[in-house]
């Protein structure tokens, strides 16, 4: 595996848009609130809103079908119905902001988020995941605008580094971590250390990052977990298992861990995405980089397997998927651009798509 050491996979291009509501689990709020048992990992605050407040449920229908403004509109009628419960208050302020990003409003939608992040009255859940939702809106458009958006203030002005748009983000999700360790953020920070090991496997603080690492997986398991409670909170789950497969691909790559372990990594992503009737297509990444991983440790020997992880991916109904979106800015992104055209070269059908989405032929050798 040493050989393979140089390899720089899996960047993070498009994580997908959370539209996840999010709730908090019931040993926190017992320990915050006191005399609040309305909420448990399983009837969130999100599931309450659902079954008892009209808007906010119209709202969630029209995020689902891509209505923003309506559910913008809808959200905002749900927020003026609900008085003295500012966990409910503080959901229905995040699934706006959501919304906002959703049609492009940056300023709005991040003022947002970090009012939930400031808000000490709520969900310390609640708060680490706004941060998430900012993180995840560069990561997902690509948007320098994004970034400048987010570190222009205090805090967030004191994390970002010039020049290194990786270890800002990684400051960024420390942040997230520091509040409440989210399953999205432990596995970033933890895919931030592993790929460091790829860029230099001599380096002295191998094992301290291997134990940063650990622990932060070990953290994401958790949150994953409590996620697993939560129907409406799906899209959470098969983010962070994805994410996981990332930093289990990196280690492979840095000599760390068995082929096996990424295999299992990515099965139980797709599991998990297949779990989520909401998003028959989303699954369209983990496909990719399934393969792509596949190809690179494997080569032709796998090709029987690398077809059929990403034949599912040809078909109509991914034409209008993230899965398309991502890999035409692939094309654009020099690292990413290479990844893709490596496993084109080993499978043709996969080379034909990305023709069909704006590469050249030349792109390709």
């Amino acid at each position: 595996m040493k050989s393979l050491t140089k390899k720089r996979v899996l960047t993070s291009i498009a994580v997908g848009v959370f539209i996840a509501l999010l709730g908090a689990g019931f040993w926190w709020w017992q320990k915050q609130h006191g005399s609040s048992n309305a909420y448990s990992p399983s009837n969130t605050p999100t599931v309450i809103l659902l079954q008892q407040n009209q808007a906010f449920a119209r709202g969630s229908y029209d995020m689902q079908t891509g209505n923003y403004q309506q559910a913008i509109t809808s959200y905002q009628a749900a927020l003026s119905s609900v008085t003295g419960d500012t966990t409910q208050i503080a959901q229905i302020q995040y699934d706006i902001a959501a919304a906002q990003y959703a049609l492009g409003n940056l300023t709005e939608a991040t003022q947002t988020f970090k009012q939930i992040a400031a808000n000490t009255g709520v969900s310390k859940i609640l708060r680490a995941y706004a941060i998430v939702r900012m993180a995840n809106e560069y990561y997902s458009s690509n948007n320098p605008a994004v970034t400048q958006e987010i570190f222009k203030d205090p805090p967030y002005n004191a994390m970002l580094v010039t020049n290194n748009i990786s270890i800002t983000y990684r400051h960024l999700f420390e942040y997230a971590s520091s509040i409440y360790p989210t399953a999205i953020s432990e596995a970033m920070i933890a895919k931030w250390y592993a790929a460091q090991l790829i860029q230099s496997t001599s380096t002295p603080n191998t094992s301290s990052y291997l134990s940063i690492i650990q622990q932060k997986l070990a953290n994401s398991g958790v949150d994953t977990a409590r996620n697993m409670q939560d129907p409406n909170k799906k899209i959470l789950v098969s983010e962070a298992l994805f994410d996981v497969a990332g930093v289990q691909t990196d280690l492979f790559f840095a000599g760390e861990v068995t082929p096996g372990v990424v295999e299992a990594a990515y099965q139980k992503a797709l599991a998990a995405f297949a779990a989520d009737a909401n998003r028959p297509t989303a699954d369209g990444l983990v496909r990719v980089y399934y393969a792509y991983f596949l190809a690179e440790a494997y080569g032709k020997t796998r090709l029987p397997d690398i077809e059929s992880i990403l034949k599912p991916i040809y078909g109509s109904q991914y034409k209008s998927s993230s899965v398309t979106l991502a890999l035409k800015n692939a094309r654009s992104i020099p690292i990413t651009k290479e990844e893709f055209a490596t496993l084109a070269r080993l499978d043709s059908s996969f080379g034909d798509l990305l023709l069909t989405l704006g590469w050249h032929p030349s792109d390709l050798k």
